[in-house]
C-alpha cells in the first residue's frame, strides 16, 4: 500500500518537504507596502508585469533583506545583489539618506535584472537534503574553499564523509560571504581569517571527530605571509 504524500511543513523557517527529506530555499520578491507586519499584495512571479518598476535603493535593500538564508546556502546567489548595493553608494546621486530617488537607466537595468533573477529563484527553487550525513558514513575531512577579489570575499565549507564499502560523499554545510571594498592580497587574508572562523563553528558545532581540515586557496598572498622573510607591507600593499 502506497502510503499518502505529506504536507511541506516549516522547518527551522525553511519549508521542508518529509516525502524526500530535502529543505526547500524560499525566495520572496515583494515591494508592497505593509500592513500589519503583511505585504499588502501578492508576491512577484515570473507572469508579473514589471515593466513600470522603478527600482530605488530602498527596494534593492527590501529585496536583499527580505530573503532568509541563515546557513549561507544560497550566499553565492545572493551576493550579487548584495555587491550591487554596495556600488550604489560610491555615487553621489544616491547619498546615504536619499533612499528613494530614482536610478539612472543603467542602473534600473541592473537592478531589474536582479529582480528577474531572484523571481527565477523563487519558482525554480534549489533543495538540500535535510541531513549532510549519510546513513552509515563518518565525517573524514573538512573542506574549506576561500577566495576573493576587490569587491567581495567567499568562504565555503564541505564535508567529505567515507564508507568501508561505498564511494565517498561530499556534502555543502555552510557557507559565507562580505563585501568589502580592500585590496585582493588583503581581502584574501581576510577571506582565510573568515574560513578559520567558520570552519571551527562547525567543528564545535557538529560535535563529531574530523580528521583533518582542508583550505583551498588560489591566494599567493597567503602562502608568502607563512614565510619567514615575509614583510607585512609587501603583502597588503
Amino acid at each position: 500500500i502506497q502510503e499518502p504524500e505529506k504536507e511541506i511543513q516549516l522547518l527551522f523557517g525553511h519549508e521542508y518537504d518529509p516525502n524526500e527529506d530535502k529543505l526547500l530555499l524560499k525566495f520572496v520578491v515583494n515591494f508592497s507596502p505593509k500592513k500589519r507586519s503583511l505585504r499588502t499584495e501578492a508576491n512577484l512571479t515570473m507572469k508579473s508585469d514589471i515593466t513600470n518598476l522603478e527600482m530605488t535603493k530602498r527596494k534593492v535593500l527590501s529585496l536583499m533583506s527580505s530573503q532568509y538564508d541563515p546557513m549561507g546556502l544560497a550566499s553565492p546567489f545572493l551576493v550579487n545583489t548584495k555587491i550591487f548595493y554596495a556600488k550604489l553608494h560610491k555615487y553621489p546621486e544616491y547619498e546615504k539618506d536619499n533612499w528613494d530617488v530614482k536610478f539612472s537607466e543603467e542602473h534600473q537595468k541592473q537592478a531589474i535584472t536582479l529582480v528577474k533573477q531572484m523571481i527565477f529563484a523563487s519558482e525554480n527553487r534549489p533543495t538540500f537534503k535535510r541531513s549532510f550525513k549519510p546513513e552509515g558514513y563518518k565525517m573524514k575531512r573538512l573542506i574549506v574553499f576561500v577566495d576573493a577579489s576587490t569587491i567581495a570575499l567567499q568562504v565555503v565549507v564541505y564535508a567529505l564523509y567515507t564508507s568501508n564499502r561505498k564511494e565517498p560523499v561530499t556534502s555543502l554545510i555552510t557557507a559565507k560571504n562580505k563585501i568589502t571594498q580592500l585590496t585582493v592580497p588583503r581581502n584574501e587574508l581576510q577571506s582565510l581569517l573568515a574560513g578559520h572562523r567558520l570552519a571551527l563553528n562547525c567543528i564545535e558545532a557538529l560535535e563529531e571527530p574530523i580528521g583533518e581540515v582542508c583550505f583551498l586557496s588560489d591566494s599567493t598572498a597567503v602562502l608568502d605571509s607563512m614565510k619567514e622573510t615575509c614583510v607585512s607591507k609587501d603583502i597588503f600593499n
